[in-house]
């Protein structure tokens, strides 16, 4: 199963009680969680990848998007350019990938 999130800085907590649903909920199913960010620092990042580790069948893979896509995208307090990400998702994402559930 692939998905995809995407978050930044303010969103990492709320994202780990996703990713620790979605891996309690599915234990037997491989999952492979396609991370895109472009504000991620690397206590975070590393945070993550600390997480993710201890969750039997799930992979982490972090995308990095350039911070000049969506630069100029409006944002709000509520309306991230995290968002926008899903426009391009299947750009970013390896080739080999056809098809991947995209959560918020």
């Amino acid at each position: 199963m692939n998905i995809i999130i995407a978050i930044n800085n303010s969103y990492v907590e709320p994202a780990m009680t996703m990713i620790y649903s979605l891996w309690y909920n599915n234990k037997t199913i491989n999952i492979d969680v396609y991370l895109m960010y472009s504000d991620l620092n690397a206590s975070n990042i590393s945070k993550i990848n600390s997480f993710i580790k201890k969750l039997d069948l799930m992979k982490i893979h972090l995308v990095y998007v350039e911070d000049c896509i969506f630069s100029d995208a409006p944002i709000s307090k509520w309306w991230s350019k995290e968002m926008y990400y899903r426009i391009i998702a299947f750009d970013l994402l390896p080739k080999n990938v056809n098809k991947a559930l995209w959560l918020d």
